[in-house]
Protein backbone atom coordinates (compact mmCIF):
# COMPACT_ATOMS: atom_id res chain seq x y z
CA UNK A 1 0.00 0.00 0.00
CA UNK A 2 1.35 3.42 -0.99
CA UNK A 3 2.10 5.72 1.93
CA UNK A 4 1.51 9.10 0.35
CA UNK A 5 3.91 11.73 1.67
CA UNK A 6 5.27 13.65 -1.32
CA UNK A 7 2.75 15.46 -3.51
CA UNK A 8 3.18 16.99 -6.97
CA UNK A 9 0.60 19.19 -8.68
CA UNK A 10 0.80 19.69 -12.44
CA UNK A 11 -1.13 22.78 -13.54
CA UNK A 12 -1.35 25.83 -11.29
CA UNK A 13 -4.61 27.48 -12.28
CA UNK A 14 -7.52 28.02 -9.92
CA UNK A 15 -7.90 24.35 -9.07
CA UNK A 16 -4.23 23.37 -9.05
CA UNK A 17 -3.20 26.24 -6.79
CA UNK A 18 -6.13 25.58 -4.46
CA UNK A 19 -5.28 21.88 -4.21
CA UNK A 20 -1.62 22.69 -3.52
CA UNK A 21 -2.71 25.08 -0.78
CA UNK A 22 -4.82 22.41 0.94
CA UNK A 23 -1.91 19.97 1.08
CA UNK A 24 0.52 22.66 2.26
CA UNK A 25 -1.92 23.68 5.00
CA UNK A 26 -1.89 20.04 6.10
CA UNK A 27 1.92 20.10 6.32
CA UNK A 28 2.68 18.24 3.10
CA UNK A 29 5.60 19.27 0.91
CA UNK A 30 4.19 20.05 -2.54
CA UNK A 31 6.04 20.33 -5.83
CA UNK A 32 4.25 22.47 -8.42
CA UNK A 33 4.82 22.71 -12.16
CA UNK A 34 3.14 24.86 -14.79
CA UNK A 35 4.48 25.96 -18.17
CA UNK A 36 3.06 29.47 -17.64
CA UNK A 37 4.92 31.91 -15.38
CA UNK A 38 1.75 34.02 -15.34
CA UNK A 39 -0.23 31.10 -13.89
CA UNK A 40 2.45 30.50 -11.28
CA UNK A 41 2.51 34.13 -10.18
CA UNK A 42 -1.26 34.41 -10.11
CA UNK A 43 -1.57 31.12 -8.22
CA UNK A 44 0.92 32.15 -5.54
CA UNK A 45 -0.88 35.48 -5.20
CA UNK A 46 -4.21 33.71 -4.75
CA UNK A 47 -2.76 31.39 -2.13
CA UNK A 48 -1.26 34.31 -0.17
CA UNK A 49 -4.62 36.09 -0.19
CA UNK A 50 -6.47 32.94 0.87
CA UNK A 51 -4.05 32.15 3.69
CA UNK A 52 -4.38 35.67 5.08
CA UNK A 53 -8.17 35.22 5.13
CA UNK A 54 -7.81 31.93 7.00
CA UNK A 55 -5.47 33.64 9.46
CA UNK A 56 -7.86 36.56 10.02
CA UNK A 57 -10.69 34.13 10.81
CA UNK A 58 -8.57 32.15 13.25
CA UNK A 59 -8.59 29.09 10.99
CA UNK A 60 -4.82 28.94 10.47
CA UNK A 61 -2.62 28.31 13.49
CA UNK A 62 0.73 29.12 11.89
CA UNK A 63 2.38 31.88 9.89
CA UNK A 64 1.08 31.93 6.28
CA UNK A 65 4.70 32.15 5.12
CA UNK A 66 5.37 28.76 6.70
CA UNK A 67 2.58 27.27 4.61
CA UNK A 68 3.92 28.94 1.47
CA UNK A 69 7.39 27.58 2.17
CA UNK A 70 6.02 24.06 1.71
CA UNK A 71 5.01 24.84 -1.89
CA UNK A 72 8.01 24.47 -4.18
CA UNK A 73 7.85 25.73 -7.75
CA UNK A 74 9.88 23.51 -10.08
CA UNK A 75 11.06 24.33 -13.58
CA UNK A 76 10.37 21.09 -15.45
CA UNK A 77 8.27 17.95 -15.41
CA UNK A 78 11.21 15.74 -14.44
CA UNK A 79 11.75 17.63 -11.19
CA UNK A 80 8.01 17.72 -10.54
CA UNK A 81 7.76 13.95 -10.78
CA UNK A 82 10.96 13.05 -8.95
CA UNK A 83 10.29 11.00 -5.79
CA UNK A 84 6.55 11.85 -5.89
CA UNK A 85 4.12 9.46 -4.21
CA UNK A 86 1.10 11.19 -5.77
CA UNK A 87 0.88 13.31 -8.91
CA UNK A 88 -2.26 15.40 -9.31
CA UNK A 89 -3.00 16.65 -12.82
CA UNK A 90 -5.02 19.87 -12.94
CA UNK A 91 -4.36 21.21 -16.44
CA UNK A 92 -6.79 22.46 -19.10
CA UNK A 93 -9.88 20.26 -19.61
CA UNK A 94 -8.73 18.70 -22.87
CA UNK A 95 -8.38 14.93 -23.26
CA UNK A 96 -5.53 15.07 -25.79
CA UNK A 97 -3.47 17.45 -23.64
CA UNK A 98 -4.01 15.28 -20.58
CA UNK A 99 -3.16 11.94 -22.22
CA UNK A 100 0.02 13.38 -23.73
CA UNK A 101 1.01 14.67 -20.29
CA UNK A 102 0.37 11.30 -18.61
CA UNK A 103 2.61 9.51 -21.11
CA UNK A 104 5.40 11.95 -20.22
CA UNK A 105 4.81 11.68 -16.49
CA UNK A 106 5.06 7.89 -16.56
CA UNK A 107 8.62 8.14 -17.87
CA UNK A 108 9.82 9.83 -14.69
CA UNK A 109 8.06 8.04 -11.83
CA UNK A 110 8.40 4.84 -9.84
CA UNK A 111 6.01 1.91 -10.11
CA UNK A 112 4.39 2.83 -6.80
CA UNK A 113 3.52 6.43 -7.74
CA UNK A 114 -0.20 7.14 -8.04
CA UNK A 115 -1.39 9.46 -10.82
CA UNK A 116 -4.76 11.20 -10.63
CA UNK A 117 -6.72 13.66 -12.74
CA UNK A 118 -8.92 16.44 -11.42
CA UNK A 119 -11.06 16.19 -14.55
CA UNK A 120 -14.73 16.94 -14.06
CA UNK A 121 -15.92 15.30 -17.27
CA UNK A 122 -13.40 13.18 -19.21
CA UNK A 123 -13.79 9.40 -18.70
CA UNK A 124 -11.11 8.01 -16.41
CA UNK A 125 -10.90 4.85 -18.51
CA UNK A 126 -10.04 6.97 -21.55
CA UNK A 127 -7.31 8.85 -19.71
CA UNK A 128 -5.75 5.80 -18.09
CA UNK A 129 -5.47 4.07 -21.46
CA UNK A 130 -2.45 6.30 -22.14
CA UNK A 131 -0.52 4.61 -19.31
CA UNK A 132 1.38 1.35 -19.22
CA UNK A 133 0.46 0.75 -15.58
CA UNK A 134 -3.21 1.62 -15.63
CA UNK A 135 -4.05 0.35 -12.15
CA UNK A 136 -2.25 3.30 -10.52
CA UNK A 137 -4.60 5.86 -12.11
CA UNK A 138 -7.91 7.27 -10.83
CA UNK A 139 -10.12 10.34 -10.96
CA UNK A 140 -9.65 12.76 -8.06
CA UNK A 141 -12.28 15.43 -8.63
CA UNK A 142 -12.16 18.43 -6.30
CA UNK A 143 -14.72 21.21 -6.10
CA UNK A 144 -14.07 24.93 -6.38
CA UNK A 145 -12.64 26.53 -4.29
CA UNK A 146 -10.59 23.56 -2.99
CA UNK A 147 -9.62 25.15 0.37
CA UNK A 148 -13.31 25.62 1.27
CA UNK A 149 -15.18 22.78 -0.43
CA UNK A 150 -15.09 19.53 1.55
CA UNK A 151 -16.19 17.12 -1.16
CA UNK A 152 -13.82 15.02 -3.28
CA UNK A 153 -15.02 12.45 -5.82
CA UNK A 154 -12.69 9.47 -6.24
CA UNK A 155 -13.53 7.77 -9.53
CA UNK A 156 -12.63 4.25 -10.58
CA UNK A 157 -11.64 3.68 -14.16
CA UNK A 158 -11.96 0.25 -15.74
CA UNK A 159 -8.44 -0.70 -14.65
CA UNK A 160 -8.07 1.20 -11.36
CA UNK A 161 -6.82 -0.98 -8.49
CA UNK A 162 -8.69 -1.12 -5.19
CA UNK A 163 -5.51 -0.21 -3.33
CA UNK A 164 -5.27 2.98 -5.40
CA UNK A 165 -8.81 3.95 -4.37
CA UNK A 166 -8.13 3.15 -0.71
CA UNK A 167 -4.92 5.20 -0.67
CA UNK A 168 -6.76 8.22 -2.10
CA UNK A 169 -9.71 7.77 0.25
CA UNK A 170 -7.46 7.59 3.32
CA UNK A 171 -5.48 10.62 2.15
CA UNK A 172 -8.67 12.64 1.63
CA UNK A 173 -9.79 11.93 5.18
CA UNK A 174 -6.34 12.85 6.48
CA UNK A 175 -6.51 16.33 4.93
CA UNK A 176 -9.98 16.99 6.30
CA UNK A 177 -12.05 16.28 3.20
CA UNK A 178 -15.17 14.14 2.80
CA UNK A 179 -14.58 11.74 -0.08
CA UNK A 180 -17.11 9.68 -1.98
CA UNK A 181 -16.15 6.79 -4.24
CA UNK A 182 -17.72 6.57 -7.70
CA UNK A 183 -17.48 2.89 -8.59
CA UNK A 184 -18.19 3.19 -12.31
CA UNK A 185 -16.71 5.56 -14.86
CA UNK A 186 -20.09 7.03 -15.74
CA UNK A 187 -20.65 10.30 -17.59
CA UNK A 188 -20.67 13.21 -15.15
CA UNK A 189 -19.39 10.89 -12.39
CA UNK A 190 -21.85 11.35 -9.51
CA UNK A 191 -22.43 14.94 -8.40
CA UNK A 192 -22.45 16.50 -11.86
CA UNK A 193 -24.62 13.69 -13.21
CA UNK A 194 -27.24 14.29 -10.53
CA UNK A 195 -27.32 18.01 -11.27
CA UNK A 196 -27.58 17.27 -14.98
CA UNK A 197 -30.55 14.99 -14.40
CA UNK A 198 -32.33 17.92 -12.76
CA UNK A 199 -31.14 20.32 -15.47
CA UNK A 200 -32.33 18.13 -18.33
CA UNK A 201 -35.74 17.67 -16.75
CA UNK A 202 -36.05 21.42 -16.13
CA UNK A 203 -35.14 22.15 -19.75
CA UNK A 204 -37.60 19.55 -21.02
CA UNK A 205 -40.43 20.99 -18.90
CA UNK A 206 -39.61 24.46 -20.23
CA UNK A 207 -39.37 23.29 -23.86
CA UNK A 208 -42.67 21.41 -23.59
CA UNK A 209 -44.41 24.48 -22.10
CA UNK A 210 -45.14 23.03 -18.67
CA UNK A 211 -43.56 26.00 -16.86
CA UNK A 212 -41.36 28.98 -17.60
CA UNK A 213 -37.77 29.36 -16.44
CA UNK A 214 -38.37 31.62 -13.44
CA UNK A 215 -41.26 29.45 -12.23
CA UNK A 216 -39.02 26.40 -12.19
CA UNK A 217 -36.19 28.16 -10.38
CA UNK A 218 -38.61 29.64 -7.85
CA UNK A 219 -40.00 26.20 -7.04
CA UNK A 220 -36.52 24.75 -6.60
CA UNK A 221 -35.46 27.58 -4.29
CA UNK A 222 -38.58 27.88 -2.13
CA UNK A 223 -40.01 24.36 -2.24
CA UNK A 224 -36.86 22.23 -2.41
CA UNK A 225 -34.69 24.73 -0.54
CA UNK A 226 -31.86 25.04 -3.05
CA UNK A 227 -29.47 28.02 -2.80
CA UNK A 228 -30.19 28.88 -6.45
CA UNK A 229 -32.41 27.55 -9.20
CA UNK A 230 -31.07 25.17 -11.84
CA UNK A 231 -31.28 27.69 -14.70
CA UNK A 232 -29.49 30.42 -12.74
CA UNK A 233 -26.89 27.86 -11.60
CA UNK A 234 -26.29 26.90 -15.23
CA UNK A 235 -25.82 30.55 -16.22
CA UNK A 236 -23.55 31.12 -13.22
CA UNK A 237 -21.25 28.15 -13.87
CA UNK A 238 -21.07 28.36 -17.67
CA UNK A 239 -22.97 25.11 -17.96
CA UNK A 240 -24.28 25.86 -21.46
CA UNK A 241 -20.76 26.02 -22.91
CA UNK A 242 -19.65 22.97 -20.91
CA UNK A 243 -22.57 20.84 -22.13
CA UNK A 244 -22.01 21.96 -25.72
CA UNK A 245 -18.26 21.29 -25.66
CA UNK A 246 -18.77 17.83 -24.20
CA UNK A 247 -21.33 16.98 -26.86
CA UNK A 248 -18.57 17.16 -29.48
CA UNK A 249 -16.74 14.17 -27.99
CA UNK A 250 -19.79 12.32 -26.69
CA UNK A 251 -19.91 9.53 -29.28
CA UNK A 252 -16.14 9.02 -29.14
CA UNK A 253 -16.15 8.62 -25.36
CA UNK A 254 -19.24 6.44 -25.40
CA UNK A 255 -17.59 4.00 -27.79
CA UNK A 256 -14.38 3.93 -25.78
CA UNK A 257 -15.65 3.63 -22.22
CA UNK A 258 -18.16 0.81 -21.53
CA UNK A 259 -19.73 2.52 -18.52
CA UNK A 260 -19.88 6.03 -20.01
CA UNK A 261 -23.64 6.08 -20.69
CA UNK A 262 -25.55 3.01 -19.50
CA UNK A 263 -29.03 4.57 -19.43
CA UNK A 264 -30.95 5.13 -22.66
CA UNK A 265 -33.53 7.33 -20.92
CA UNK A 266 -30.86 9.66 -19.57
CA UNK A 267 -29.25 9.78 -23.00
CA UNK A 268 -32.56 10.71 -24.66
CA UNK A 269 -33.14 13.48 -22.10
CA UNK A 270 -29.63 14.78 -22.79
CA UNK A 271 -30.16 14.79 -26.55
CA UNK A 272 -33.49 16.58 -26.15
CA UNK A 273 -31.86 19.23 -23.93
CA UNK A 274 -29.06 19.72 -26.45
CA UNK A 275 -31.58 21.14 -28.91
CA UNK A 276 -32.05 24.19 -26.69
CA UNK A 277 -28.38 24.30 -25.65
CA UNK A 278 -27.19 24.38 -29.27
CA UNK A 279 -29.70 27.13 -30.08
CA UNK A 280 -28.41 29.20 -27.16
CA UNK A 281 -24.81 28.70 -28.30
CA UNK A 282 -25.73 29.97 -31.77
CA UNK A 283 -27.39 33.02 -30.20
CA UNK A 284 -24.39 33.71 -27.95
CA UNK A 285 -26.41 33.11 -24.79
CA UNK A 286 -23.71 31.52 -22.66
CA UNK A 287 -24.77 32.79 -19.26
CA UNK A 288 -23.49 35.50 -16.97
CA UNK A 289 -20.21 35.95 -18.84
CA UNK A 290 -22.06 37.14 -21.98
CA UNK A 291 -24.85 38.95 -20.12
CA UNK A 292 -27.46 36.57 -21.51
CA UNK A 293 -28.25 32.94 -20.88
CA UNK A 294 -31.49 31.58 -19.56
CA UNK A 295 -31.80 35.03 -17.98
CA UNK A 296 -30.67 38.50 -19.07
CA UNK A 297 -28.22 40.26 -16.75
CA UNK A 298 -27.45 43.94 -16.32
CA UNK A 299 -23.85 45.15 -16.34
CA UNK A 300 -24.20 46.44 -12.78
CA UNK A 301 -25.61 43.31 -11.13
CA UNK A 302 -25.46 39.59 -11.78
CA UNK A 303 -27.81 38.74 -8.93
CA UNK A 304 -31.39 37.70 -9.54
CA UNK A 305 -34.43 38.26 -7.39
CA UNK A 306 -36.85 35.42 -8.06
CA UNK A 307 -40.19 35.86 -6.25
CA UNK A 308 -41.57 32.99 -4.21
CA UNK A 309 -45.11 33.32 -5.50
CA UNK A 310 -44.30 32.66 -9.16
CA UNK A 311 -43.31 29.08 -8.37
CA UNK A 312 -46.48 28.25 -6.50
CA UNK A 313 -48.18 26.54 -9.43
CA UNK A 314 -45.19 24.25 -10.10
CA UNK A 315 -45.63 20.63 -9.05
CA UNK A 316 -42.21 19.95 -7.52
CA UNK A 317 -42.50 16.26 -8.34
CA UNK A 318 -42.47 17.15 -12.04
CA UNK A 319 -38.89 18.29 -11.42
CA UNK A 320 -37.54 15.86 -8.86
CA UNK A 321 -39.23 12.51 -9.52
CA UNK A 322 -36.90 11.80 -12.51
CA UNK A 323 -33.93 12.74 -10.30
CA UNK A 324 -35.03 10.39 -7.51
CA UNK A 325 -35.65 7.68 -10.09
CA UNK A 326 -32.21 8.10 -11.65
CA UNK A 327 -30.58 8.09 -8.21
CA UNK A 328 -32.11 4.65 -7.65
CA UNK A 329 -30.74 3.54 -11.02
CA UNK A 330 -27.22 4.65 -10.04
CA UNK A 331 -27.47 2.70 -6.80
CA UNK A 332 -28.82 -0.40 -8.54
CA UNK A 333 -25.98 -0.61 -11.07
CA UNK A 334 -23.35 -0.14 -8.36
CA UNK A 335 -22.18 3.42 -9.00
CA UNK A 336 -22.80 4.62 -5.46
CA UNK A 337 -25.07 4.48 -2.39
CA UNK A 338 -27.75 6.67 -0.81
CA UNK A 339 -25.39 8.29 1.67
CA UNK A 340 -22.96 9.34 -1.07
CA UNK A 341 -25.79 10.78 -3.16
CA UNK A 342 -26.99 12.91 -0.27
CA UNK A 343 -23.45 13.92 0.68
CA UNK A 344 -22.59 14.86 -2.91
CA UNK A 345 -25.48 17.31 -3.27
CA UNK A 346 -25.08 18.84 0.19
CA UNK A 347 -21.31 19.30 -0.04
CA UNK A 348 -20.93 19.77 -3.80
CA UNK A 349 -23.88 22.12 -4.41
CA UNK A 350 -24.83 23.33 -0.92
CA UNK A 351 -28.23 21.65 -0.75
CA UNK A 352 -29.77 22.02 2.71
CA UNK A 353 -30.97 18.42 2.64
CA UNK A 354 -29.84 15.40 0.70
CA UNK A 355 -32.07 14.09 -2.08
CA UNK A 356 -33.14 11.00 -0.14
CA UNK A 357 -33.52 12.97 3.08
CA UNK A 358 -35.94 15.34 1.36
CA UNK A 359 -37.79 12.60 -0.51
CA UNK A 360 -38.39 10.44 2.54
CA UNK A 361 -39.62 13.35 4.65
CA UNK A 362 -42.08 14.61 2.07
CA UNK A 363 -43.21 11.88 -0.33
CA UNK A 364 -44.04 8.21 -0.61
CA UNK A 365 -42.70 5.77 -3.17
CA UNK A 366 -46.17 5.60 -4.70
CA UNK A 367 -46.24 9.37 -5.25
CA UNK A 368 -42.91 9.24 -7.10
CA UNK A 369 -44.09 6.40 -9.32
CA UNK A 370 -47.39 8.16 -10.11
CA UNK A 371 -45.47 11.31 -11.03
CA UNK A 372 -43.20 9.36 -13.37
CA UNK A 373 -46.16 7.64 -15.01
CA UNK A 374 -47.87 11.02 -15.52
CA UNK A 375 -44.73 12.45 -17.14
CA UNK A 376 -44.41 9.40 -19.37
CA UNK A 377 -47.97 9.88 -20.59
CA UNK A 378 -47.51 13.59 -21.23
CA UNK A 379 -44.05 13.23 -22.84
CA UNK A 380 -44.24 9.79 -24.49
CA UNK A 381 -41.19 10.28 -26.71
CA UNK A 382 -39.05 10.37 -23.55
CA UNK A 383 -40.84 7.56 -21.74
CA UNK A 384 -37.55 5.72 -21.06
CA UNK A 385 -36.42 8.68 -18.95
CA UNK A 386 -39.55 8.33 -16.84
CA UNK A 387 -39.79 4.55 -16.53
CA UNK A 388 -39.69 3.74 -12.79
CA UNK A 389 -36.46 1.98 -11.92
CA UNK A 390 -36.88 -1.53 -10.57
CA UNK A 391 -35.12 -0.60 -7.31
CA UNK A 392 -37.62 2.21 -6.74
CA UNK A 393 -40.51 -0.14 -7.51
CA UNK A 394 -39.21 -2.73 -5.06
CA UNK A 395 -39.56 -0.11 -2.38
CA UNK A 396 -36.05 0.10 -1.02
Amino acid sequence: MTNIQRISVIGFGTMGSGIAQVFAMNRYEVNVFDTSDESINRGIGNIKWSLEKFKEKGQLNEDPNNVLSRIRIVKNLVDACKDADLIIEAVFENADIKTKLFKEIEKYISDSTIIVSNTSSIPITYLQDSLNKKSRFAGFHWFNPPPLMKLIEIIKGKFTAEETIKALYDLSIKIGKEPIVVNKDIRGFLTTRLIRTLRYQAIILYMRNFYDIAEIDSALIYKLGLPMGIFYLTDFTGGIQIEYDESKTYEKMKKFSPDFEPNIGFEKAYMESLKLIEKMIQEGKLGIKTGKGFYTYSSSSKKLEIPKEIGERVDLLDLISPLINHAYFLIRIGVTDENSIDKSLKLGFNWKQGLFEFYRKNYSKEEIIRSLEKLSQKIPDLKEFYTPDELLVKGR
